[in-house]
Parts: C-alpha cells; sequence; structure tokens
C-alpha cells in the first residue's frame, strides 16, 4: 500500500491541465503564489507523514486558488492516510468536476475504493476511466488485473496480459503476472515470465521463490536448486530456503545434500513442522519407515492447525505403517501384521475424517485396502485362510 501512497504524492508538483481559464484567471496573482508556498510547506509535512500539520496548510492553499488542481490530490491522499475517507472521496471528486480530463481524480477514487473500501468493482470503473485519459500508463493496468484477481480471474488474466503487451520487459507487470500464474498453478504458462523475471530482478525474493515453485512443478530441479542457492547467498539464514533447496535435492535422489538442507533448516528454525515433514517423506522415500515415523511424531508435538499438513503428516504415517504390514507379511509374522494394518487404517481415517484435503480420496480406497488385508491376515492367523 506504501507503494500507491509514493506513486501519487510523488507526481508532479505543479500538474498542467485544463480547468475553467476565465474562473482561474479571476483568482489575484497574489493569491496564486501564496497558495503555491503553503503548498510547497506542505509537501514537506507530507513527506514526513505528518498529515495533520499538512491538511490545514493544504486547504489555506485551496482557499486562496480553488483552481490548484495539485491541492486537491495532495489532500485526497492525506485525508487517506488519516482515515478520513469522506473528505478523501470529495476532494478527488472535486478535481474530477474541475478537471474532468485529469486522471489523477479517478485514480485517486480508485486508490480509496480499492485498497481502503475493498470496492473492486467502482475501484476498476474508476481506473478505466484513468486509462481511457491516458492509454500508455501500465500501472494503471497493472492495478486493475489486481483487482480483477478478486472477482474474475479471466479478466485479471486479461489486463495482465494487456500490461505486457504495451511493455513485455515491465518488471512489475512480470513479477505479478507470475505470481499470479503461480496462484493459480498454471506453472507451464508461468515459465516464460519466470524466466524473465529472473533476468530482469534476480534480488527479489517473492520473484525468485515463485520461479522456484515453477521449476519444481514443470521437472526442472536443477533450476529449482540454482534459484534456491541464490537465495540462499543474499539471505543465509533464512530457513526456508533450505527446505526449498532440500526438497529440489530429494527428488532427484541427492538424499545426502536433502538432509543436509534439512538440518540447516531445523538449526535456524527448531520448531518448524516443515522440516519434519519434508524429512518423513523423504525416509518414507527411501522405505525407511522407523525413521519416518519419528519425524511424523515430532511434527506433531508442535501442534500442527493446517489440515493440509496435517493431512501430509497422516499420509506419510499410514504409508509408513502400511509398508511394516507387507514387510511382516513377508516374514508370516501375522501377529505384527495385524498391528500394523490396524494403524495403518486408523492414520487413512484420521485423513478421511479431515475434509477435503489432496490425500482423501485415496484414503478412502486404503481404508478398504487395509480393512482387506486385515481380514486376509486374521483368518491366515486362525488357521481358515490360505498364506
Amino acid at each position: 500500500m506504501k507503494l500507491f501512497m509514493k506513486l501519487f504524492l510523488l507526481l508532479p508538483i505543479f500538474f498542467c491541465t485544463m480547468v475553467d481559464k476565465k474562473k482561474e484567471e479571476k483568482i489575484k496573482e497574489e493569491d496564486k503564489e501564496k497558495a503555491k508556498h503553503l503548498f510547497i510547506r506542505a509537501s514537506v509535512y507530507l513527506n514526513q507523514q505528518r498529515y495533520n500539520e499538512a491538511i490545514p496548510l493544504l486547504n489555506d492553499a485551496k482557499a486562496l486558488n480553488p483552481y490548484f488542481l495539485d491541492v486537491y490530490v495532495a489532500l485526497g491522499n492525506a485525508y487517506i492516510s488519516i482515515n478520513d475517507t469522506k473528505r478523501a472521496r470529495e476532494n478527488f471528486s472535486e478535481l474530477i468536476k474541475l478537471a474532468p480530463n485529469d486522471k489523477r481524480g479517478y485514480q485517486g477514487l480508485g486508490f480509496l475504493h480499492g485498497f481502503f473500501l475493498r470496492d473492486y468493482e467502482k475501484a476498476i470503473s474508476f481506473y478505466k476511466k484513468s486509462y481511457e485519459i491516458d492509454k500508455t500508463e501500465i500501472n494503471v493496468l497493472i492495478v486493475i488485473a489486481r483487482f480483477f484477481e478478486k472477482l474474475n480471474k479471466d479478466s485479471a488474466d486479461y489486463y495482465y496480459k494487456k500490461a505486457l503487451a504495451l511493455n513485455p520487459e515491465n518488471p512489475d507487470a512480470l513479477k505479478r503476472y507470475l505470481n499470479f500464474l503461480v496462484e493459480e498453478k498454471r506453472f507451464n504458462e508461468a515459465i516464460p515470465y519466470a524466466s524473465r523475471a529472473i533476468e530482469k530482478m534476480s534480488h527479489d525474493e517473492t520473484v525468485m521463490e515463485s520461479a522456484f515453485k515453477v521449476y519444481i512443478q514443470m521437472g526442472d530441479p536443477k533450476k529449482a536448486i540454482e534459484i534456491a542457492s541464490e537465495l540462499i547467498k543474499n539471505k543465509p539464514n533464512e530457513y526456508i530456503y533450505y527446505l526449498m533447496r532440500g526438497s529440489a535435492y530429494a527428488s532427484i535422489n541427492e538424499v545426502k545434500k536433502a538432509l543436509s538442507d534439512y538440518e540447516q533448516a531445523e538449526k535456524l528454525n527448531p520448531k518448524s513442522v516443515g522440516v519434519f515433514v519434508r524429512r518423513a517423506f523423504l525416509y518414507l522415500d527411501l522405505k525407511e519407515y522407523n525413521k519416518s515415523i519419528n519425524e511424523c511424531k515430532k511434527a506433531l508435538e508442535l501442534n500442527p492447525k493446517s489440515e493440509e499438513i496435517l493431512s501430509a503428516i497422516y499420509y506419510v504415517l499410514a504409508e509408513c505403517y502400511k509398508g511394516l504390514a507387507l514387510i511382516s507379511e513377508e516374514k508370516k509374522d501375522w501377529d505384527n501384521t495385524l498391528s500394523m494394518w490396524e494403524k495403518a487404517k486408523g492414520w487413512y481415517s484420521k485423513i478421511y475424517s479431515l475434509g477435503d484435503t489432496p490425500y482423501r480420496e485415496y484414503s478412502i480406497k486404503m481404508i478398504d485396502y487395509s480393512n482387506k488385508k486385515w481380514e486376509r491376515a486374521k483368518r491366515i492367523k486362525l488357521g481358515i485362510g490360505e498364506e
């Protein structure tokens, strides 16, 4: 939000546009000069975020010269900053009445309705009017796209592409559209934007994190490792970047490197559930079931609340006990087989009880499978079934 406030406040001090010249000419030159000086003094306070001191000066300047358009912009933004949305709206509306071809009034109302009042439809309508006045302004298209993310994904996509058509290398458009595509899980479409965004904004953590997700999802873990390594280089004490790189190493069976990164992540954040969950998945893939179960228990001790995280932990536990049950079957250890299938079924049932999670459909099938395997083992143990 601060970025947009700066965008408005740093507009040229004396913005020339068409007003009623005849009426403006009736203002004394002396009053115009006084208004300019008051505006300059107020601008100093605005830059220091001392809005309550700036506002009276701006209102005095407005009284001296009602056709001084920059004053309306400054007042609108100042009133927004002190949460006086009514007076902010009044000043931007007065600006539009005085100068209907001045895009700043529409942008001010768009900003007010979108970022403060959360009335995205109205915000979009004002920004569209601003764009009609100046069709070269990419930032307005980006803002429209951002608001459409809340209302209509297809329209958001359209406006991001429209902005990039004006300037394919615009950093903010690239970043926003890349993040949008990643959030929508449109990873294949995101690849060219990820590549260009990295070239221009390798210092931007959000861009690099989004690009990492793209390359991991699209089966390019080596590129993902490069990105995570760059993030670690810039922020060596950020545990999440070690988790990211560890996951990428795990995906190409670089087990030692993955475990090393997970260990470093745990040192930096001993209470990270993600460390234990990722390590649990790694040990599950290696069929080191007891180690995997131990990691899950550590994760559960941290009392995670997210159903998605819980479902992942329950999934690993269920799969581990299933693996142990199958091993016991091979050994014909029917007591342990029964115990392991019972535990596996219990964890699959816990997944099902969470509701709509990524593992739910699978858990339904595995509850039935576990039951059948348990019943078979029971019959064999009782001597009424075939081994």
